[in-house]
């Protein structure tokens, strides 16, 4: 994107996206990039192999992927970084992140379609953010490498 993403609209028709953005590269962490723009995005009719959700449960995470994933990949608990932390609520904008840790994987369950993965994991907590990284290259099996390796949830 030219710019951090502001508003979407999608035309008449429902073929093109619109993304208006405007952007800080002081604290939205879009150096480099405008801080402005206007894109459309038209669907190619190919769908692209990324993290489509990612879901919170009493014991881990839940994975889910836009294709499954290759044979090769994702089956071991060295596949994944997760990380957990929170924010400390004040009248000041911004934070750090407080008592950020890295949750052990103690297990890794592939689904019969290889579209959902779930991580079991010990030492969550309920009202902190769950980081989540795709560590190394996740390769689909129709061979697309996976464009976003990063994704956060509560």
């Amino acid at each position: 994107m030219e710019a951090g993403v502001n508003r979407i609209a999608w035309d008449p028709k429902g073929e093109n996206l619109y993304v208006g953005g405007i952007g800080n590269p002081g604290n939205w962490q879009h150096s480099g990039t405008q801080w402005y723009g206007l894109q459309r995005f038209s669907f190619n009719g190919k769908s692209t192999f990324e993290m489509l959700a990612v879901r919170a449960k009493s014991n881990g995470v839940e994975i889910e992927f836009t294709e499954p994933i290759g044979e090769n990949y994702g089956n071991r608990a060295e596949d994944y970084e997760i990380k957990q932390w929170y924010y400390l609520p004040t009248i000041n904008y911004g934070g750090p992140k407080m008592n950020e840790v890295k949750l052990p994987i103690k297990s890794v369950n592939v689904s019969k379609d290889r579209k959902k993965v779930f991580l079991e994991l010990g030492g969550m907590k309920t009202k902190h953010v769950v980081y989540v990284h795709l560590v190394g290259t996740f390769i689909s099996q129709k061979i697309m490498n996976c464009g976003q390796p990063n994704v956060g949830t509560r």
